[in-house]
Formats: C-alpha cells, sequence, structure tokens
C-alpha cells in the first residue's frame, strides 16, 4: 500500500502584492490538452465540481471590470484583473475583464507534470488593479476614494464566502498634502486545478497505457486497490482552489497545528492538534462521517490519499468550509432528504426513478435504505412508509411515513389520491401524479397500491373506511375511466 500527497497551490498577485442557493464551480478547459481526449477523467471531474457546488449554498454576487465613483469635483476608478496558474504550462495568466456570473466560480482544469510525489495541485486565482483619479478639491476627492473603495470591496468580495486576499494601496498627493490609503477585499471567483501525467517523474509525459494503469478515472466504479482514484483528488484540489487552506480567512484561524473556527470546534470539542504540520490541510488520517451515508472515512482535506480509496466530503470538511466563510448544506441532514432542502416530499421519493434496479455503487448508497447494496421497491416503500412527511391541515396534524397511494400526502388514500391517478392515468411523472410504485408512470400498478390502502389512513382521528364490495366497484370503476381516458 502506497500514498501520495496532494497540495495546495497559491498564486502570486502581479499588480499589487496580496495573499493570494449553491454555487456554480465552472471547469474551463481553455488551456487543457488532457481532458479533451479523456472523457472518463472528465466526468469524474465534472462530478467533483458538482458535489461541491451543491455542498456550498453561498450566494456570490458578480463581478465586474471596473468601478467608478464621482463625488463633485472628485472621480476615483479602480481597473480589475484577476490572475490564475495556468494548469498546462504553470506560466501566470490573466483573466481580464474580470467578470464572472452570480453564484459562479471558475476553474480552469489541465494536467502537466507535477514534481515530486504530489499527483494534484490546486489553487484560487489572485487579484490586481489599476487606479486613477482626477480632482481640483482633497475634500471632494476624500469622499469620492471612499465610495470607490466601498465599491471595489463589494465587487470583488462578492459579497460573500471567504476573504481570499487584501489589495491596497495609496494616491500620494505633492507635500504637503497628505497622502489617501485604501484597501479592499478580494474573494473566490477563479482558480486553477492541475493532475499529474508524469508519475514517474521522468520528465515525459506518461503513456495512456501507464495513465490508466496509475490513475483510476471512473469514478461511477470502485476504485482498485493499485489506483489513485482521480475523482478523489479533484475533489481535494478543488476545495483548495476555493480557499481551503489558501485563503486569509483560513489563516485568520490556523495557528501551527491548531485552529480556532467556532464550527471546527463545535463538532470535535477541540481546535487543538487539527491540521496537519503545514497549516493547510487537517491532519492526516482524521475520520469523519461522509455526507453522503454518515460511513466513517479519512476526511478529503488531509495531505494525502492512499491507492484503493474513495473519499466523499464529510461533515469536518463542510465545517472547516463554514468557518473559512462558505455556508453548507446541513452536515446533519435529513434521512431521506436527497436534494437536501431540509424537508422528505414528493420531489425526494422521485428521485428513486430510474435507480430502481440498480447496485450500490455506483448508485449512491442513501437510496439502499435496507442495506443489502442495491436499489429496490423494497428501499421505495421504506422511502414512503417511514420517511416521507405528510400534512393533513383538515386534522390540524402531520408526521413522518405514509402510505402507497397517499398522492396528496395529507396521511390517508382517499378518492382525492384516485381522482389525481385517474387524471394523470399513462403520463410520465412522480408521485404527486399518482405514480406511488416509483417507476416514472401512473399505471395499474399505482392503482393496485391505491385499491390496497383505500380508507386507510395514519392521521390518528377515525377515517370512514368503506365497505370492501364499495371499494371493489370504486377500483373497477377507476378501470373503465381510465381505460377510456387512453
Amino acid at each position: 500500500m502506497s500514498y501520495r500527497p496532494i497540495t495546495a497551490s497559491l498564486v502570486a498577485v502581479c499588480l499589487m502584492p496580496a495573499v493570494a442557493g449553491a454555487i456554480n464551480i465552472q471547469i474551463d478547459y481553455t488551456h487543457d490538452t488532457f481532458f479533451g481526449s479523456n472523457a472518463t477523467a472528465m466526468a469524474a471531474l465534472e462530478a467533483a465540481a458538482a458535489d461541491i457546488s451543491a455542498a456550498i449554498t453561498t450566494a456570490l454576487t458578480p463581478t465586474v471590470d471596473s468601478v467608478e465613483q464621482t463625488v463633485n469635483t472628485a472621480t476615483v476608478s479602480f481597473d480589475f484583473e484577476y490572475n490564475y496558474t495556468n494548469p498546462t504550462t504553470g506560466l501566470e495568466e490573466t483573466f481580464d475583464p474580470t467578470v464572472v456570473a452570480a453564484d459562479t466560480v471558475v476553474i480552469f482544469a489541465g494536467a502537466r507534470h507535477i514534481s515530486g510525489t504530489a499527483i494534484g495541485v490546486g489553487g484560487p486565482g489572485g487579484a490586481g488593479y489599476a487606479s486613477s483619479a482626477s480632482t481640483s478639491s482633497l475634500n471632494d476627492f476624500g469622499f469620492a476614494l471612499s465610495a470607490a473603495e466601498t465599491a471595489a470591496h463589494n465587487n470583488l468580495q462578492r459579497g460573500a464566502g471567504p476573504t481570499l486576499g487584501t489589495l491596497d494601496g495609496s494616491f500620494d498627493f505633492d507635500p504637503p498634502n497628505p497622502t489617501y490609503p485604501f484597501s479592499f477585499d478580494y474573494g473566490s471567483a477563479i482558480g486553477n486545478i492541475t493532475f499529474d501525467t508524469d508519475t514517474d517523474n521522468n520528465g515525459v509525459t506518461d503513456s495512456e497505457i501507464v495513465l490508466n494503469d496509475f490513475w483510476h478515472f471512473d469514478h461511477t466504479a470502485p476504485v482498485p486497490f493499485t489506483k489513485f482514484d482521480f475523482y478523489s483528488v479533484a475533489l481535494h484540489e478543488l476545495l483548495h482552489a476555493v480557499g481551503f487552506g489558501t485563503a486569509d480567512s483560513w489563516d485568520d484561524l490556523a495557528s501551527g497545528t491548531n485552529w480556532s473556527g467556532s464550527e471546527v470546534i463545535a463538532l470535535l470539542g477541540s481546535g487543538t492538534n487539527v491540521l496537519d504540520s503545514d497549516s493547510s490541510h487537517i491532519k492526516e488520517g482524521t475520520m469523519s462521517p461522509s455526507i453522503v451515508d454518515g460511513a466513517m472515512q479519512e476526511v478529503v482535506l488531509d495531505p494525502s490519499i492512499t491507492n484503493g480509496d474513495r473519499k466523499f466530503l464529510t461533515e469536518l470538511d463542510l465545517a472547516f468550509l463554514r468557518d473559512i466563510g462558505w455556508d453548507t448544506i446541513s452536515t446533519n441532514p435529513v434521512p431521506g432528504d436527497f436534494d437536501g432542502d431540509g424537508d422528505v416530499d414528493g420531489a425526494d421519493i422521485n428521485q428513486y426513478i430510474g435507480k430502481i434496479g440498480t447496485t450500490v455503487p455506483p448508485t449512491d448508497a442513501r437510496f439502499d435504505l435496507d442495506g443489502d447494496n442495491d436499489v429496490d421497491v423494497d428501499d421505495y416503500k421504506l422511502h414512503a412508509t417511514t420517511l416521507l412527511e405528510w400534512n393533513n391541515t383538515g386534522a390540524g396534524q402531520s408526521g413522518v411515513g405514509t402510505l402507497l397511494g397517499d398522492v396528496n400526502r395529507d396521511g390517508a388514500v382517499t378518492l382525492v389520491d384516485l381522482d389525481t391517478l385517474g387524471s394523470n392515468f399513462s403520463q410520465a411523472g412522480g408521485w404527486a401524479i399518482g405514480d406511488s410504485s416509483g417507476d416514472g408512470a401512473v399505471s395499474l400498478v399505482d392503482l393496485d397500491n391505491i385499491g390496497t390502502f383505500f380508507g386507510q389512513s395514519v392521521v390518528a382521528a377515525p377515517n370512514n373506511v368503506p365497505e370492501p364490495a364499495a371499494l371493489a366497484l370504486l377500483g373497477l370503476g377507476a378501470v373503465g375511466l381510465l381505460h377510456r381516458r387512453r
């Protein structure tokens, strides 16, 4: 068994000295010479980006290329520039104009020779500016500079998220006039990620055969013992690219191996000796529950990965993200809440559509409620009868776990549910239109569910239950109606 380090990389700021409802981590392949011929690796990288995007719930404002403020006779403007490392050449690149869409972080991806034992490198971009001003009144100038400084900060900091670095400078007038200093922070907007394609460090890009023997590119399949998981390394480096171990917000909380962030301390009980010796990773070998299935695993952001291992985001990884300024999904998810919105409703149970009959992995283990390593009708029924939320406004009651066929989720199977099914018979869709079997269509199977549970209720108040003969007639009438609609 072997392990390889995966590292963070700070991108130097060019123009000025500075430390370098879900977001969208947008992978940019402008400089790429690798992923274009390896669709499986690209899919793994995109999956890692999507998983981090889904975990971070911070809203980011869009960025603009420049700001200008005028107060009476004075005008002050700042024109911005981002910088990042070209993932294919290792050289610095300029990102200008600095226009990034709302809730978006652009990550430039590629592959190249990485010296030493590291197999991946990731980091955020830096920022710089050019300034200009005109005035005939220093009093006006002071007000204009203050307004421009605030506008620059609001633009580059993006309204939320970690502070990656600070840009500062001054406007100097001839003596005896005063100097006017300014500073503004910048947040997460761009970054870079690189993967090693010279795994034996001989200075020559490895052949496809060698790379396929070293890397496990398929994120949907288990990782062979002899290979390093591309998806796991992508998760690690993308987190560095959004500030994990690389942001000023991180440095403010890290001191040697100790951490002072409240979220981590609340989770672990202490921040003492939780960081690795480099102060930019979680301590080697730290374990935490996966946010995918709750299983204990090594955290994503410790310094290395072992061959044969696959990592998912953990509760501790997300606690660190919250400490540096990101908002994240709950690390104590509601069972059955597959879309992470805090409740278990039709949108969650509908996610079984297309998954019934699959195995775990590659299907997410959260869907395997009975733990038998596959996703089947039994799991679907468990979700409906033990996790699906219902609300009966008439009875003033609500609860968890309802009946198959309770289409409107009021805790009872009634004529309302039967009518909904009849109106949508043979249509494609989910629970709310009558599909209580999870096959993605409203069919006789769903009618049978309603027939089986018609008149039954999980609501505490007693309900009138039709006589068996009447129920049979209802079912037969519905069948006739449904067939006419076809």
